[in-house]
């Protein structure tokens, strides 16, 4: 094969042309060529010293350079002045490359029609009137192709064309042009790969009508005007979005009209105008994993239009002005594994059915966690926000049927609702105005099935009316409470039990007889016995006693001064006859005892010596009104007290009484 330099050889480039045999490789020396290149054999066409230096300019005439031949290489030239024609163009060829060129000033910059096996590497394209690259064709399209470190800028678009297939479009950069940065139609099998689209007035990548196993993997696309960073839309299936950052855009991603089983994973997606991403009017069965779809200016992740049989999960959404994620008018999706944080709403739900929504952490979110509206078969299954032990959780319900995860329960402030508890699901069906649920730190496990209904629920005071089948057996675990405090249990007016909260607040109870029952747990402030129990006063266990039914004593030690004991009385009987023994004083000394009703009226005073023990003992009885007793001596001693009963009544010894808050509760 000959080299031909162009002058020495030949006075043009396309004498050289005409003159060379296919193999050859033309040479052009630095200067300005005022022609329009055919190149129609095989040859290398190539600047000495780059394109800088060797400019052909197509004088408006025609296209600059045409190639119309296969196994050309075209390299290092600058071409230009093609107006109404593409710079440089190739059709219904093989094997062409374009590399190290600058093109500017024409109609298109390059055009690459139904050809395969087309190489453009490190070319420059801008000021031109349409696209900067188009490719496609009606015949075979662009195919077996690869499109590397391409500059698009200052055209009406970066890339367009169609159909396209087994193409690589990598390290490119399509910036600063009026509209869309790659916009092509019937794409398949094409990778898009670390390319930078930006700055455009249009969509960053677009991709329409009937587009297949595509992927877009390592992109960077911001500050894009059009509808989205990447829209793929009309019966596009099979592609794979992966890896991408995306910010300043209208939308993220939207995937729009009959787009099914196409992958989302593992993008970043802030700071957009619109959405994080979009799947929309029947787009069905698409995978949405890993994203980080955060602060956008409306919701982070949104399912839309009918679409079905979706997978989200995995995602975060963090401060997205409105729902970190939303399914309006969809049905059977599911959601799981999700994050929501600091988001107006967690997750909004409206004109839905059949949704499955499970192990998401919702929390954080300004308004609620969750908001349901005109929806039904809403299936929440255990997460990771779903916790006795946990803060409240906020579900914003209207005209919905709803399944929340099983045992959990909740409450309304606005109105009294009853939970459908099962084994399998918590149930709910709200009509009318909207209410808000807020889940409580409590679990309900029935053997099969309880109806529980919250009216009151704080760390003081809960209460709740249960029913359940007769020999239901049925477990209440309650949280939220005081740690290491004792309560006091009553199942429709009547003692129940006394229990120890744990050292996370929590205290649990079984109820096995069933009609329709009330249970009032109280915090005890005052040291209770009734019937059956008495809890010692450092909380630590319970001790059985044998009593009346129903009846309680209840004592409160105050004050503990080296001079002066003091401690409060209550009991639910008049009558109860009840011997007290105070222990700890110093052996063998008087004190005086004083006992008077709250308003300081006496009740009774007597003087009364310790024994060499360092106990005193006495009887009292008149328990009509809350009253307190004083004991006074001059030197301190440790004390404890001791409350049994007459007639072998109550025992109960050895009783250390620390100082209590008062319970103002009276009679029971």
């Amino acid at each position: 094969a000959a080299t031909i330099y162009v002058p020495d050889d030949y006075a043009t480039i396309n004498w050289a042309i005409t003159n060379a045999t296919a193999g050859d490789t033309i040479v052009i020396r630095d200067g300005f060529w005022y022609e329009n290149v055919v190149i129609d054999r095989s040859l290398i066409v190539k600047s000495e010293n780059g394109s800088a230096n060797c400019i052909i300019d197509g004088q408006d005439a025609e296209a600059t350079v045409k190639i119309i031949a296969s196994d050309v290489i075209l390299e290092g030239i600058t071409a230009r002045n093609a107006s109404g024609y593409p710079v440089v163009t190739t059709y219904s060829v093989t094997n062409v490359t374009i590399k190290d060129c600058i093109v500017y000033d024409g109609d298109y910059g390059i055009s690459a029609l139904n050809v395969a096996e087309i190489t453009i590497e490190n070319v420059t394209v801008h000021d031109i009137v349409n696209h900067g690259l188009r490719i496609g064709g009606s015949v075979s399209g662009f195919t077996d192709s690869v499109i590397t470190n391409l500059n698009i800028y200052n055209c009406t678009g970066g890339i367009r064309g169609g159909p396209l297939d087994n193409v690589t479009i990598r390290y490119c950069k399509i910036h600063d042009n009026s509209g869309a940065g790659i916009y092509l139609v019937t794409t398949n099998n094409t990778t898009f790969y670390g390319n930078e689209i930006y700055n455009n007035g249009g969509i960053g990548i677009d991709l329409l009508e009937d587009s297949y196993y595509n992927i877009i993997q390592n992109n960077k696309i911001y500050n894009n005007s059009g509808a989205a960073g990447i829209f793929i839309h009309i019966n596009c299936s099979s592609n794979v979005i992966k890896d991408n950052i995306f910010y300043n855009n209208y939308r993220g991603i939207w995937i729009f009209t009959s787009c099914t089983n196409n992958t989302i994973e593992n993008n970043t997606i802030y700071n957009n105008d619109w959405n994080g991403i979009v799947i929309d009017s029947n787009s069905d069965y698409n995978i949405i994993r890993k994203n980080n779809a955060s602060y956008n200016a409306n919701y982070g992740i949104r399912l839309v239009s009918d679409v079905y049989g979706n997978i989200v999960e995995d995602n975060i959404a963090i401060n997205n002005s409105d729902a970190g994620f939303i399914c309006h008018g969809v049905y059977y999706n599911i959601l799981r594994n999700n994050t929501a944080r600091l988001n107006a709403w967690g997750l909004m739900i409206k004109n839905s059915v059949d949704l499955m929504i499970y192990e998401n952490e919702l929390k954080e979110n300004i308004n609620e966690e969750v908001y349901i509206q005109d929806s039904s078969n809403i299936t929440f299954i255990e997460g990771t926000f779903y916790s006795v032990t946990t803060e409240q959780w906020e579900i914003s319900i209207w005209n919905a049927t709803v399944a929340l995860p099983p045992h959990l329960v909740y409450y309304s402030e606005d109105v009294s609702i009853t939970n459908q508890i099962s084994n399998e699901k918590t149930c709910f069906y709200i009509s009318g105005a909207r209410l808000t649920l807020k889940k409580l730190p409590m679990q309900v496990k029935p053997t099969t099935v309880c109806n529980v209904t919250i009216t009151e629920y704080s760390p003081s005071k809960v209460r709740f009316t249960a029913d359940a089948p007769e020999g239901e057996t049925v477990t209440f675990t309650l949280g939220g409470l005081e740690p290491s405090r004792a309560y006091l249990i009553l199942k429709d007016g009547e003692y129940f039990d006394i229990l120890l909260a744990n050292v996370s607040g929590v205290i649990s109870f079984t109820n096995s007889e069933w009609s329709s029952s009330t249970f009032e747990i109280f915090l005890m402030d005052y040291l209770w016995w009734n019937g059956t129990n008495l809890l010692s006063a450092n909380f630590s266990s319970t001790s059985l006693y044998s009593y009346g039914e129903g009846d309680y004593y209840a004592i409160e030690a105050v004050e503990d001064l080296a001079t002066k004991k003091k401690f409060y009385e209550v009991s639910n009987n008049a009558s109860l006859q009840v011997k007290v023994t105070v222990c700890g004083l110093d052996p063998s000394s008087a004190y005086d005892v004083k006992c008077y009703w709250a308003n300081g009226t006496l009740v009774f005073s007597k003087v009364l010596n310790s024994n060499s023990s360092g106990c005193i003992c006495y009887y009292t009885t008149n328990f009509a009104d809350e009253r307190y007793t004083v004991i006074e001596k001059r030197t301190q001693a440790n004390w404890f007290i001791v409350v049994t009963a007459i007639g072998g009544a109550l025992v109960a010894g050895g009783l250390i009484i620390k100082r209590f808050r008062r319970w103002i509760r009276r009679g029971g």
